[in-house]
């Protein structure tokens, strides 16, 4: 059934049954009324998938507990050297 969903159209090369198939379930669901309980529950959902991208990002933001060395690039490990050197 899915390989007959997804047959490409020859001219406009897009998934025409899906698209019809997807019309025909979106009427069914907007006339049973169940379309509202459903787009309810989605963004509940969505919601729910936003706070946790925030308690990442927050979490992202927020130092480390671990001590981490800090790595210095060649330039300013010569500079360093250098300036030991003279003293």
């Amino acid at each position: 059934m899915f390989r007959w969903v997804g047959e490409v159209h020859p001219r406009f090369r897009t998934p025409h049954r899906a698209i019809v198939l997807q019309a025909i379930w979106a009427s069914v669901l907007v006339s049973s009324g169940t379309y509202r309980q459903l787009f309810t529950r989605v963004i509940f959902t969505e919601w729910i998938f936003f706070a946790m991208m925030a308690g990442r990002d927050l979490h992202a933001a927020t130092p480390s507990q671990t001590t981490r060395p800090a790595i210095a690039s060649g330039a300013s490990r010569g500079c360093r050297r250098c300036s030991s050197s003279r003293r």
